[in-house]
């Protein structure tokens, strides 16, 4: 949800793009904050050469953003496999052919190439990641990917939450969430909401979390999403929402934002986003092999 503000995005220090399994926090501008970790930037690899990609949870499927593809890449990619390696040595390569290229991002000098290394390509989307974990150190901002063993050994006094298993999910990282007066709502659990706390996509909904009623009275703060304009309102919850590993709680910042109308968004089997800010420093793993969400709280 959180834009990337992708003029001043072209690049990212190459010696960060190198290191594997570490990744880097890049900060944007939503109304009058600025944001610090607003985004988790990734290092992939594409026939030898360092870029970077947007983690994005919310993402099916991953995307390659054509104006910002130099020609050296656009030949690398039609013969080398792109990876993504873990702290651990371990890596993946998505299928060949499977990431969309979109129209996506304004063209830069600055694209990613053996001149330019660190430079963004695209999101990655949780096609990467399938029948594996994806490991989030929060505190020290590493990553590793993990198999089933591995995730056995890691899972050893984590809690563990269960994607919410509906076939039109597509096994998005999707997990249910309660209020004080027992009312459900799943919410999708979205690395590229980095800074906030929670959005709900109804209207009505956030009214009863929020108490607030006139939206005229607000603040309201323009945002882009996939290139459209929005605005979103925020306002302190009065009602908790919880579950046994994650909760959002009375005085979190609730957003709202007018994507799509009311009436659009029925029959969405999800009511909202959790950004990664009620999980604090937290080592967060996305086990997308058993559809579970796994945190290990750490100290601040």
């Amino acid at each position: 949800m959180w834009t990337l503000l992708l003029g001043t995005l072209m690049s990212a220090p190459a010696a960060a793009a190198e290191q594997h399994g570490v990744f880097q926090w890049y900060g944007a501008r939503g109304a009058q904050v600025m944001e610090a970790r607003a985004a988790m930037l990734f290092p992939v690899e594409i026939g030898g050469v360092h870029c970077i990609m947007q983690l994005d949870t919310a993402a099916a499927t991953s995307m390659l953003y054509r104006p910002l593809l130099s020609e050296e890449i656009v030949q690398r990619l039609a013969s080398a496999e792109l990876r993504v390696t873990g702290s651990s040595g371990a890596y993946l390569v998505p299928p060949a052919g499977s990431m969309s290229r979109i129209d996506f991002g304004a063209g830069s000098e600055r694209r990613c190439g053996t001149a330019h290394p660190g430079a963004l390509v695209g999101t990655l989307g949780n096609d990467v990641f399938k029948d594996s974990a994806l490991l989030l150190d929060l505190k020290n901002g590493s990553f590793d990917i993990l198999d089933a063993a591995q995730m056995q050994r890691q899972s050893a006094g984590m809690d563990a939450l269960p994607f919410a298993p509906d076939p039109a999910l597509r096994g998005l990282p999707v997990v249910t969430l309660t209020d004080e007066a027992g009312n459900k709502r799943r919410m999708l659990v979205d690395t590229g909401s980095a800074p906030i706390t929670a959005v709900l996509y109804y209207l009505d909904d956030w009214r009863r979390i929020t108490g607030q009623q006139d939206l005229s009275k607000l603040e309201s703060m323009q945002v882009t999403r996939w290139g459209k304009p929005a605005l979103c309102y925020q306002a302190p919850a009065q009602v908790a929402l919880s579950t046994e590993v994650v909760q959002v709680r009375r005085g979190d910042n609730i957003y709202y934002c007018d994507f799509m109308s009311d009436a659009v968004q029925e029959g969405n089997p999800v009511q909202g986003m959790l950004g990664m800010k009620p999980f604090g420093t937290a080592t967060v793993v996305f086990d997308f092999s058993e559809n579970m969400l796994r945190v290990r709280r750490q100290a601040e």
